[in-house]
């Protein structure tokens, strides 16, 4: 779960401000599930439901079943065409009426049959069927097959989805709507996941540094790449210039692994940054500890925002004293901004 991502960081802001204390979802031909509090926030029927499955899976938010759908087993399409057939023959040509039993001869039949003018009369006795409840009783209502013209109560449905499979009732699958709400024993990771890194980074900014938090930035091999933040030292460097340091928030309920590593040192290779930056909450596991190193990526573990904050200011305070030196020196600003090290020194 990314949970920088800047979308989510807006769904996971408004959970904790209690502005979406309650996801209800609406059901509607044309656009399917939707979830108008996630709309307004400018995502997609898709990329909510499986954000949203996300939340859940971390256990932020909980989820309840209010509707269940009919969906194509083959493409999830909940566009569907009922077709009625006759079970015994699979002719689409049927009738429908109410059910009429002669009681005293048993004969039954759909009403329309036993009906003469404005009268109903047996077809089988001939008799005339006066009085309900004494002459004859309605069971119900039956189907009638125009072909074979075999009886039945229930027609075989067969159902065809808008992208043009076919199958019957057992091949029917569900999808279960669900309507989300904040779990309270997931406030402690929404705390966590919801840290502010503009205070985290402020230190650089206050210096004039050009801060984006999060970022988006086009590598040389022409793919965008998010990072949780991304610095220049002159807001003019921006769109001429690679990054001086781009960073990735990871937050976890255990330590994180190396994958966050490797995904971080791709995308910095892509944009030519000079320092890398992973601050973890609450830290990485061993081997991503040690791959870091190898890539001479800085590590900030804590575990809480007021422990990152703290950390991460001691790190970039040494960061622009280590700037300093190098301008007071006259040397060139292409080596890396930082001293490679494999954690932070506090």
């Amino acid at each position: 779960m990314v949970f920088r991502k800047g979308v989510v960081q807006r769904i996971l802001k408004a959970v904790k401000s209690g502005e979406l204390n309650f996801l209800e979802p609406t059901v509607n031909y044309d656009f399917g599930v939707e979830y108008p509090k996630l709309k307004e926030l400018g995502l997609g029927r898709d990329e909510a439901l499986s954000i949203l499955n996300d939340l859940c899976e971390v256990g932020i938010l909980v989820g309840e079943v209010v509707y269940t759908l009919a969906v194509c087993p083959y493409c999830r399409s909940y566009r569907l065409f009922l077709q009625l057939r006759c079970p015994t023959c699979g002719s689409t040509r049927l009738s429908k009426g109410a059910v009429i039993e002669h009681l005293l001869c048993g004969h039954v039949d759909v009403e329309d049959n036993f009906r003469m003018g404005e009268d109903l009369v047996c077809q089988k006795c001939r008799k005339p069927l006066k009085a309900i409840g004494v002459d004859y009783r309605k069971p119900g209502v039956l189907f009638k097959c125009l072909d074979c013209q075999a009886p039945f109560p229930h027609p075989k449905a067969m159902y065809t989805c808008s992208d043009g499979h076919m199958f019957d009732e057992s091949e029917l699958a569900v999808f279960q709507v669900r309507a989300y709400r904040p779990n309270p024993a997931g406030r402690v990771l929404l705390e966590k996941a919801t840290i502010d890194l503009e205070p985290v980074l402020g230190v650089l900014a206050n210096r004039g540094w050009h801060v984006e938090i999060p970022s988006v930035i086009r590598g040389k091999a022409g793919v965008d790449h998010e990072f949780s933040f991304a610095v220049w030292k002159d807001k003019s460097d921006r769109d001429s210039k690679p990054p001086d340091v781009v960073g990735e928030l990871v937050i976890s309920e255990g330590r994180a692994n190396s994958t966050v590593v490797l995904a971080l040192w791709a995308k910095s290779i892509d944009v030519e940054a000079k320092d890398k930056i992973v601050m973890a909450v609450p830290g990485l596991d061993e081997k991503a500890e040690m791959l870091a190193k190898s890539y001479d990526m800085h590590v900030i573990e804590a575990e809480n925002g007021s422990e990152l904050q703290a950390k991460a200011e001691s790190m970039l305070r040494n960061m622009l004293q280590g700037v300093d030196t190098l301008m007071s020196g006259a040397k060139t600003q292409e080596k890396p901004l930082i001293k490679p090290v494999g954690h932070d020194e506090t």
